[in-house]
């Protein structure tokens, strides 16, 4: 069983070897294949603000993303510009105050 420091390191040196950076699904499939006997939500745990535990190492322009700080420009982004993913779907919901009959009356 890896521990959140082994997934930690793994997911550091994982991103310095990619410039453009991962994906968090991208990062977690990584780390699983490197680390096949860690359990998956020990990773998803260990990684899910990897730039808050080591700000010094890993950045993130964009949601979803992770890209290790020495390829990091000077203008703050690194490698293409990452598209935000699209927002979620609204489904109208009828308001609990609302109080309404099923028979409508």
């Amino acid at each position: 069983m890896a521990s959140k420091n082994e997934i930690v390191a793994t997911a550091i040196k994982l991103l310095e070897e990619q410039p453009h950076g991962l994906r968090y699904t991208q990062l977690h499939t990584a780390i699983r294949g490197v680390l096949p006997d860690a359990n998956p939500n020990s990773i998803g745990g260990a990684i899910w603000n990897l730039e808050v535990q080591v700000p010094d190492q890993v950045y993130k322009p964009a949601r979803g993303m992770y890209i290790h700080t020495k390829f990091k420009e000077a203008g703050g982004q690194a490698g293409p510009p990452v598209p935000e993913p699209p927002p979620a779907s609204r489904r109208s919901r009828r308001s609990s105050s609302t109080n309404r009959s099923p028979i409508g009356w």
